[in-house]
């Protein structure tokens, strides 16, 4: 907020008005990037009706029984490995080793369509091109295989952090979710997804974003695991 100006301001919302003068920005270090120029469909689906009282409240005895399923000491290991592979800054070899640990823990709780999804990123802070990769498992839906929800964080981080907290913590929280739900039978197809090349500006998940849009994919829910700033903190 300090680098421009604040149009707007309300709870965690903010409006920047942003000088996009690439002498100015160069080197500043900020986490702003325009938005891809991409088209995306807004569809309208009518929602399910007769959902009767008795149907809801079994579907929350379930959620208490996934949150009990939660690991404290799971989800602190996974941070933990993840933070061993020092920087994982996009490019590096840290970081693809930190890709392919994520790719053999996702094979080991169970699932047997995991991609490794190729595609051109940037090393920071100059963004230079690199080869970058996100990290794909899928659990097929059983009743609506074609409906998706996806559930991401990405696992790049940039030069001075050990990148716990962003986003190591999101991360773990993917690859936690993929381990509760493994042997847990869904109606709609669950994609978990490790993004590579976030810092640089969101590219693993406009590259991801561009296949689905070509793929025509019909995406109910995203869910994204990324770190919370507290205000006083910004």
């Amino acid at each position: 907020a300090a680098v421009f100006k604040v149009l707007y301001e309300k709870d965690q919302f903010r409006l920047l008005l942003v000088d996009w003068d690439a002498a100015k920005i160069a080197g500043s270090k900020v986490e702003i990037f325009p938005l891809p120029d991409m088209e995306v469909d807004v569809k309208y689906q009518e929602p399910v009706l007769g959902v009767s009282p008795q149907m809801a409240f079994s579907a929350l005895e379930d959620i208490q029984l996934l949150m009990d399923r939660v690991s404290q000491d799971s989800l602190e290991s996974y941070v933990g490995r993840l933070v061993a592979f020092y920087r994982r800054l996009t490019g590096t070899t840290s970081n693809y080793a930190a890709r392919d640990w994520i790719s053999s823990k996702f094979r080991e709780f169970g699932y047997d369509s995991v991609v490794t999804d190729p595609f051109t990123g940037a090393r920071l802070w100059d963004r230079t091109p690199c080869a970058a990769a996100n990290v794909i498992a899928y659990k097929p839906g059983t009743v609506y295989p074609n409906q998706h929800i996806i559930i991401g964080g990405h696992f790049d981080a940039v030069p001075e952090s050990p990148g716990a907290d962003d986003n190591a913590s999101g991360t773990a929280a993917v690859l936690e979710c993929a381990r509760i739900l493994a042997d847990i039978e869904t109606n709609m197809t669950i994609i978990f997804i490790a993004f590579d090349s976030e810092e640089s500006g969101l590219l693993g998940a406009t590259h991801y974003v561009e296949g689905a849009v070509e793929r025509n994919d019909d995406i109910v829910l995203m869910i994204n695991f990324f770190r919370q700033i507290p205000k006083e903190l910004e």
